[in-house]
């Protein structure tokens, strides 16, 4: 299914991931690094999809809400010719 393209945006996002269990152990919030693509950047969460597609398509998507986000890095990195359509946004 062909998305909106829109230039995308290479990061890793350093986030506190939830942390459950039936056991009884210890239970803590840990620490998590996500890596990918910025797909949508809503209110409330980011969703980063870890491939995206010349055809502006991608998968393979995490949400996080933005509340447990501390930080946002820019990965450099340049786009093979074949996404050359993409906006440059």
């Amino acid at each position: 299914m062909a998305r909106r393209k829109r230039k995308p945006r290479l990061v890793a996002v350093h986030w506190v991931d939830a942390h459950g269990t039936m056991e009884e152990e210890e239970v803590k919030p840990t620490n998590a690094l996500t890596f990918g693509f910025i797909t949508e950047d809503a209110d409330d969460h980011l969703t980063i999809s870890g491939e995206i597609f010349e055809d502006g398509s991608h998968r393979n998507r995490t949400a996080i809400p933005k509340g447990m986000i501390r930080a946002v890095i820019a990965q450099p990195m340049r786009l093979p010719v074949e996404f050359k359509g993409w906006e440059a946004s």
